[in-house]
């Protein structure tokens, strides 16, 4: 920060990184379309149709005349590098907030209006058993004594008491589908938190040939953590390199390929050049950009990294996972039919309750038709 704090003397170190942090972010808004907001999800970018002249300057870094910066002065200077970190941070994605696995798995079993009355009703069967318990068998055999002997009717019956004895299958049926249910929802959600992980770690392990300027302007070649990089840093990338940001590629050999797949989910590899697109492209159609997590099937590159972490189109993919997922017509309705039904299981229960009552009805018949 030494270079923009040198231009405030009269103002304390705060408001000096403050108006510097402004000012790159003054000028990184440059790179966008004017219609474009900061928190915009959509990936907008006009990098792929400026010059590299323009982009030079916009993102105060340097670059060789003939592009590939092997040479000479190129990149930015170590204390604009400093700034811009502390300005963009790290370049990585930022992680989802994580509920514990378990707390989920509890909160996917036991919460949720329609579990609630399925667990009541497991409960009310258990307490019918247990608390409530009465012999049908000798019921039957009470009842027939006071009756007329009628050999099979009874034999009858009491075979029909026997089996409405202890009805414990009901209860245990009941609680393994709601825990399957749940078990088997909780197993999706952590598929998809695993993928969401895998897609964090896509910039890959691998030090980056970085070049900057010291305070002096002399070269400084660098193998940077893909982390520590910032917008306007002049990377080299080559065949089986893992793209650590998104960059604009400056120039590279003829022939130079990308794998998308792990983007777009396309399967060909894609031409790469140097050349300035025409501002009608798309910047995820443009040749001359290469994203973070994609990799370089052929070829060799110098380019300018112009976005990191949230800001890359991988970050927008990621944030758009975190916060826009949108409930189908088919889950909607399901979900307004289950508070329907649940509705009108209350009402019913809370109407056989009062009956009960009024009837002065054993509890255990209360607790059954309730």
């Amino acid at each position: 920060m030494t270079v923009g704090l040198k231009m405030y003397d009269g103002i304390s170190n705060t408001s000096a990184i403050i108006i510097e942090a402004e000012q790159i972010r003054q000028r990184y808004r440059k790179l966008a379309p004017k219609d474009s907001a900061e928190d915009d999800k959509d990936y907008k970018t006009l990098v792929h149709t400026f010059e590299p002249a323009k982009l030079a300057a916009v993102l105060k870094t340097k670059f060789s005349p003939d592009g590939w910066c092997t040479q000479g002065q190129a990149g930015l200077k170590e204390e604009q590098a400093r700034a811009y970190y502390e300005v963009y941070g790290p370049n990585q994605i930022t992680p989802p907030e994580k509920e514990n696995k378990w707390i989920k798995l509890l909160r996917m079993t036991f919460c949720g209006i329609f579990n609630i009355l399925l667990w009541a009703c497991v409960v009310a069967m258990v307490m019918l058993l247990v608390f409530f318990k009465d012999d049908p068998v000798k019921e039957v055999e009470a009842e027939s004594a006071m009756r007329p002997s009628t050999p099979g009717f009874n034999s009858t019956t009491k075979e029909i008491a026997e089996e409405e004895g202890d009805d414990i299958v009901t209860p245990i049926l009941l609680s393994v589908i709601i825990v399957a249910t749940a078990m088997l929802q909780w197993y999706t959600e952590m598929l998809a938190e695993d993928a969401m992980e895998a897609m964090q770690k896509m910039g890959g392990d691998k030090p980056v040939p970085t070049v900057r300027r010291g305070m002096d302007g002399e070269r400084i070649e660098r193998s940077l953590d893909a982390v520590n990089l910032v917008p306007g840093d002049v990377v080299f990338l080559e065949a089986g390199d893992r793209v650590p940001a998104d960059v604009r590629v400056l120039t590279c050999t003829d022939g130079m390929e990308v794998d998308n797949s792990a983007l777009t989910g396309e399967s060909m590899p894609e031409p790469r050049h140097g050349k300035t697109e025409k501002p009608t492209m798309a910047p995820t159609e443009a040749r001359n950009l290469a994203f973070f997590g994609t990799t370089v099937l052929k070829g060799k590159a110098t380019c300018v990294v112009h976005a990191t972490g949230d800001n890359t189109f991988l970050g927008k993919i990621a944030q758009s996972i975190k916060t826009s997922y949108v409930k189908s017509t088919l889950e909607i309705q399901i979900e307004h039919f289950v508070h329907f039904i649940a509705i009108i299981a209350v009402f019913v229960g809370c109407v056989s309750l009062c009956v009960k009552v009024v009837q002065k009805a054993p509890m255990a018949d209360t607790i059954q038709y309730t």
